[in-house]
């Protein structure tokens, strides 16, 4: 249906079946689009952003909604499907997204964190204020039933998401009690909700009754299944799953029974929609392999890493720069991996039958601390750095994440929703003992040791607004001190002298790199390109900063002179880069290169269909 350079998603049916609407993103630029049914006489119908996502045609096929971040962060616009100007429907500096259309076309719903948290909004179409649907912490992917009697959603309480639904105006009901469960479809007649369950440690797809009753479990794979979609007769649901280690659509009845496989090949699919007549499937066919390189930071060409052409990402650089500890699935399902950083042969590190994440060094590099699943969530673990067994940190039935190395290598900082609906900053020592809670319903993203060790840095979406703003705390806790920043700020990364934090701010052009001294002046900006930069990186000298910046159209990266100056590039490659450190030394980065191309393929499955489905 679409082929380019570039990255096509988000594809929607009008709901008269004729045309299609969809997203492409080619380098930095990203518009919605809409082409008859068959991918012909494409045209754009909405202004060129950074980002934009979550199309939703009207009831009757003349509006698109979508939310973008034209002129701030996120927020809800409609836009003529046939063309024409764009109206912005929110303007809150927070978040809005997802929005979805009332039966009748008057309304949207959509996700907000106005209040520092996701709840549920109400918006007229035709304009004026958003209406709460919601007020309770953790509300999210909500949408109407076709017959716009209900709404259903996700609800998320410390370690514990449930499906709820309700009638606007009344109070919701919880359907489901497991945990681990999140809202995904209705029915066409609005009877049923499909939904994902990952109460067994995988992720599994689930039917219930809409007014209540008792779930039926459609899927049951020791891969995980998800993003269901019901056909337009109600009778089948396409999803996608990563059986066999490749990520394929897959359908199976609403009855149960046996999954019939639609796709088999080594893209990833995405987003599986139905056409209006049910006889075929459409879906976003992305070819995207992450590789691991160094470069030298003076530039040049990138060397990789690894042989082959399997699929690794998120280096770590040991303290001494002699190894990199990355992320593959080449052994089936997540796992830990070293190898030199001059190049070699892949070590694998873990070997659990559970995915396995997130590498961090302990300063003396004897240490990898990471995250592992679990049926009752995610925990933090270590292991040394040359194998052998690993340890388990924590044993609570929660999530635990991002977990990040005190200086002294003594204590370990992470995440975790133990005790709140959304996550707070907690502290545990590496030796063992009892973890101590450092933030409070502060909602804390990306958290980062002062080079001293008595500080945090974070982002968080929880202050006033829903506006991303950048904190400081002291690592004994207390109250945190928001950086005076007017606009959308994240990504925060020490100094190395503990003195300053580097950050990506948000202004109407993008995101800029901008530093903030501790003890002084307001932020000065250091990159501000009309282009996306974030991600920024210290140097081990302190004397230059590393970012991301997507100038040329793709994600390049780049180097400033931390007392301001000119940029200049670090790598020109087609690829995007990503996940990039330094090393020890400051001569070279290792970095992540992705290289993907993304088309709309639209397969029959009427023939498929034929087949009667078995009892598993």
């Amino acid at each position: 249906m679409t082929t380019t350079r570039a990255t096509h998603e988000f594809a929607r049916y009008s709901p008269d079946g004729t045309k299609i609407a969809y997203v492409a993103t080619r380098g930095n630029e990203a518009a919605a689009w809409v082409a008859n049914a068959d991918g012909t006489k494409p045209a754009r119908v909405s202004p060129v952003s950074a980002y934009v996502a979550n199309i939703s045609w009207s009831p009757d096929g003349t509006l698109l909604a979508y939310d973008t971040d034209l002129l701030a962060p996120p927020d809800i616009y409609v836009v003529p499907a046939a063309g024409g100007d764009a109206r912005r429907l929110t303007v809150d500096r927070g978040l809005e997204q997802t929005p979805t259309w009332s039966a009748d076309g008057k309304q949207l719903l959509y996700i907000g964190n106005r209040k520092g948290n996701n709840d549920l909004y109400l918006v007229a179409v035709d304009g004026g204020a958003p209406v709460p649907l919601t007020s309770h912490p953790g509300d999210e992917w909500g949408r109407f039933s076709p017959n716009g009697v209900y709404v259903g959603f996700t609800r998320t309480v410390s370690d514990s998401s449930t499906v709820w639904a309700m009638r606007p105006g009344e109070e919701p009901r919880r359907l489901t009690s497991e945990g681990r469960e999140n809202f995904s479809a209705f029915s066409p007649d609005g009877s049923l909700i499909a939904y994902t369950s990952s109460r067994t440690g995988r992720s599994d797809i689930w039917v219930i009754p809409t007014a209540g009753g008792a779930a039926t479990q459609l899927t049951n794979d020791v891969r995980a299944d998800f993003a269901p979609a019901f056909s337009p007769d109600g009778q089948w649901i396409a999803y996608i799953s990563e059986r066999g280690g490749q990520t394929d659509v897959w359908i199976v009845s609403v009855n149960g029974g046996e999954s019939v496989r639609a796709t088999d090949d080594e893209a990833k699919e995405t987003e599986v929609t139905w056409t209006r007549d049910g006889s075929a499937v459409t879906f976003a066919h992305n070819n995207n392999v992450s590789r691991i390189f160094s470069v030298p930071a003076a530039g040049g060409t990138p060397t990789q890493l690894l042989r082959g052409n399997k699929e690794d990402w998120d280096p770590q650089i040991s303290p001494d720069g002699k190894t990199v500890a990355f992320t593959s699935d080449r052994s089936g399902n997540l796992d830990l991996w070293t190898v030199p950083t001059a190049g070699g042969d892949a070590t694998r590190l873990t070997d659990a039958s559970t995915d396995e994440f997130n590498a961090k060094w302990s300063p003396n590099g004897s240490t990898i601390a990471y995250v592992t699943r679990r049926p009752s969530g995610s925990s933090l673990a270590v292991i040394a750095a040359g194998g052998g067994e690993s340890r388990q940190l924590l044993d609570w039935p929660n999530n635990q994440t991002q977990p990040t190395w005190s200086p002294d290598g003594k204590a370990i900082a992470f995440l975790s929703d133990r005790e709140s609906a959304g996550s707070d900053l907690w502290v545990v020592p590496v030796a063992g003992g009892a973890p101590r809670r450092i933030t409070r319903n502060a909602n804390p993203i990306t958290p980062r040791w002062s080079a001293d060790g008595q500080m945090f840095s974070y982002m968080s979406l929880a202050g006033e607004g829903g506006e991303g703003s950048i904190f400081v705390v002291s690592t004994a806790g207390g109250t945190p001190t928001r950086i005076p920043f007017d606009g959308y700020a994240n990504a925060p990364a020490w100094s190395p002298n503990g003195h300053a934090l580097a950050f990506a701010g948000h202004d109407p052009a993008g995101f800029d790199i901008y530093v903030q001294h501790v003890r002084g002046q307001l932020p000065v900006k250091l990159a501000g390109d009309r282009a996306w930069e974030f991600s920024p990186r210290w140097s081990p000298d302190g004397t230059q900063i590393a970012f991301i910046s997507q100038k040329n159209g793709n994600s390049d990266i780049a180097v400033v002179p931390a007392a301001g100056g000119e940029a200049r590039f670090v790598t020109t490659t087609p690829a995007d880069e990503s996940g990039f450190q330094w090393t020890p030394d400051g001569k070279a980065f290792v970095l992540t290169s992705a290289e993907s191309t993304s088309e709309l393929v639209s397969i029959n499955v009427a023939r498929l269909l034929k087949r009667k489905p078995s009892p598993q």
